[in-house]
């Protein structure tokens, strides 16, 4: 929901205050890349494939 806010409408309040910074660059490499390949290649990223359920989907912190 936070994120979702962020993106839609620009408003972070519900995002911590101190990882509002990484978010934001995370987004914005997300928003410019085309295939995820290059996202994978950036250390600062732990960019990973999630488990059980969620094994198709992936996340990046």
């Amino acid at each position: 929901m936070g994120v979702q806010l962020l993106l839609n409408k620009d408003d972070p309040w519900k995002l911590p205050a101190n990882q509002l910074d990484k978010i934001s660059r995370i987004l914005t490499s997300l928003d410019t890349i085309y295939t995820l390949e290059p996202f994978r290649q950036i250390p600062r990223y732990r960019y990973h494939a999630l488990k059980g359920d969620l094994q198709d989907d992936h996340s990046v912190s």
